[in-house]
């Protein structure tokens, strides 16, 4: 993007920076990302958590693929929500209008985020089909937080070892993506035509929203 001199703002899912810094040096990468950003005039905005919370954010992406099969709602509500924002909250609890074979949930994962593979801790009597799935559990990224609550299967890009261990405990099962993979597909589906209709009706000067093609995420199947 900083080689294209088009390029003004790149909105960031993910911040470059995560920490406080009180210098900036070439030598560390981040800090240098930062730096040519600043030589080149470009602005970095990262909405990561609003994404995440908001109503038909990163969460309700998440859950499309899932169509019109059950209902959801915020897994932690947002205290004090303002006012047209009351179904925000942390993840997002979905519940099947019919209970459905794990086999089936883990093919509709896979095909919304366009996965030939994901990695799976399936629990015993899901594997049997002694028990369906009637809830999942989404949070896009890092989900361990969501192990203090109760879902039948679990998605999410990454969570820790320990944590699978205390979700298959409580007869849950986990679906694991890959943290930007349950991420990613947002920016193209909602994100950007979001900003293009927004940026519209500024009625200013037309501006081109472009999503990286290079992008992706680190880790592979091999």
């Amino acid at each position: 993007a900083l080689n294209d001199p088009s390029v003004g703002v790149i909105i960031a899912y993910h911040p470059p920076i995560f920490r406080g810094m009180k210098r900036l040096l070439l030598k560390d990468t981040k800090q240098r990302m930062v730096l040519q950003c600043a030589a080149k005039g470009v602005s970095v905005y990262s909405p990561h958590t609003s994404c995440d919370s908001c109503e038909d954010g990163v969460n309700d992406w998440l859950l499309k693929g899932f169509g019109s099969s059950g209902t959801s709602k915020a897994f932690v509500p947002a205290e004090n929500a303002p006012e047209g924002h009351e179904h925000a909250g942390k993840g997002r609890i979905f519940t099947f209008h019919q209970p459905t074979p794990v086999s089936q949930v883990i093919e509709q994962i896979k095909s919304h985020l366009g996965m030939k593979h994901v990695r799976a801790a399936i629990h015993p009597k899901h594997a049997s089909n002694e028990r369906l799935i009637s809830t999942v559990g989404v949070w896009a990224g890092s989900g361990s937080e969501m192990v203090n609550h109760c879902a039948d299967l679990f998605l999410t890009g990454e969570m820790g070892h320990h944590d699978v261990l205390e979700a298959l405990e409580q007869n849950s099962t986990v679906v694991l993506c890959e943290h930007s993979n349950t991420e990613r597909g947002y920016l193209s589906a909602t994100l950007k035509p979001k900003l293009e209709a927004l940026l519209a009706q500024d009625g200013g000067e037309a501006v081109e929203v472009v999503v990286s093609q290079t992008d992706k995420d680190p880790l592979v199947v091999v």
